[in-house]
């Protein structure tokens, strides 16, 4: 067999794999800033596959594949949990006089580890966070009549530096729960948890291109509208039971079951039995590109 079969088949046997894994729940996610730090890995396969196009020496390619993604999935070796501490000290932005709305907008992460959640903040502080080795270079506040929006903006050298580490630059962000708020989350590479179970919120952005999103929410008394961009990962969904959901799709079918997950198809879009009639539907639209998709009901 030719070498180039070898490892186009190898490709798609791995990311099989991956994906049942996921699925399954024996991987807990597909670590994609993991995967994404082995491009190098590539052009040794080619460079493999040149050398040696047919005979038994044309399994090195796909061997060397293998071991590595096995490496990467399953946090082996350098990829291992790094144990080092915040580089950077608790930073604090203070809530702008009359700001009834407000937004977030993370702007120029490369790549991270990005974990939101909601607090109960000095009555002083809109937004607390902290950034491992300084993902986050600088912050400004854009006060309008109708929302004060709160700009985080990425450090465009800590992602080179990345590539020297073990894991993603971890990025903690708080916001304080009495306020009202507009997030736009988005990053490069790597991994998103937004849990805004105690958070109000009315709109919500949140794009990667290769990583996993997670996005937990809780019920509530008026409309949200939600917006998911993903390219390539996983994108899971944990929704309030009984909520009025209605949830618009663009992603391959076989990425995603969501009529088992407790949703009916009606037109373009994926609905909950509680959203007929409702005021106060929660609106989703999902790019997901090569996502799998799933959607979770939590009570």
């Amino acid at each position: 067999m030719k070498s180039e079969n070898l490892v186009t088949g190898t490709i798609l046997v791995l990311l099989g794999l991956a994906f049942l894994g996921r699925n399954l729940g024996i991987l807990p996610g597909i670590p994609w800033s993991n995967l994404w730090r082995l491009w190098p890995v590539f052009l040794i396969v080619v460079g493999l596959q040149v050398l040696f196009p047919k005979g038994k020496l044309s399994v090195l390619a796909p061997t060397v594949l293998i071991i590595a993604v096995i490496i990467a999935l399953f946090g082996l070796g350098p990829f291992q949990r790094s144990t080092v501490d915040y580089g950077q000290q608790l930073q604090s932005i203070p809530v702008a006089e009359r700001a009834d709305v407000v937004g977030l907008t993370l702007r120029n992460v490369g790549v991270a580890d990005l974990r939101v959640a909601g607090r109960e903040l000095d009555g002083t502080d809109a937004v607390q966070y902290k950034a491992e080795r300084a993902v986050i270079d600088r912050s400004e506040v854009d006060v309008s009549p109708t929302i004060t929006t709160y700009y985080l903006y990425g450090n465009s050298s800590a992602g080179s530096r990345w590539f020297g580490s073990t894991t993603a630059p971890k990025v903690d962000i708080a916001l304080d729960s009495n306020l009202l708020w507009h997030l736009d989350l988005g990053i490069g590479v790597g991994v998103i948890q937004a849990n805004l179970i105690d958070v109000d919120w009315e709109k919500l952005r949140v794009d990667t291109g290769v990583g996993q999103l997670t996005v937990r929410v809780a019920p509530a008394s008026w409309g949200r509208s939600m917006s998911v961009h993903n390219g390539v990962g996983s994108i899971r969904l944990e929704l309030p039971a009984g909520a009025p959901v209605s949830l618009q799709l663009n992603t391959p079918s076989f990425m995603h079951n969501l009529e088992r997950m407790g949703l009916q198809r009606q037109g373009d879009r994926y609905v909950s039995t509680a959203f007929e009639g409702s005021d106060t539907p929660l609106e989703i639209r999902v790019d997901g590109g090569l996502s799998h998709v799933a959607v979770h009901w939590v009570q």
